[in-house]
């Protein structure tokens, strides 16, 4: 991550997948599948919460979605990079 402030619009890579999703991962299977195919691949943050992670759109095969209807992650500013 640079010291660039994420902001809405953003193309960022997601670099790898936070700790908390993989300590969670038996709980939350379909979150951390999720998470696994959106590394490497490049998306437009669509929002920034109010914990300053970057919400990312997603369809289940990990391609973006930009339409919204499919799936939405949110990922910490130290996950991603831009692209």
């Amino acid at each position: 991550m640079t010291d660039h402030k994420l902001k809405a619009g953003d193309q960022v890579r997601v670099t790898q997948i936070p700790p908390a999703v993989i300590r969670d991962r038996d709980r939350l299977p379909e979150t951390f599948d999720l998470f696994e195919k959106a590394v490497g691949h490049v998306y437009e943050i669509r929002d920034i919460d109010q914990h300053g992670h970057a919400e990312l759109w997603l369809r289940d095969d990990g391609s973006e979605d930009r339409s919204g209807g499919a799936h939405s992650i949110y990922v910490e500013p130290e996950f991603v990079q831009i692209a």
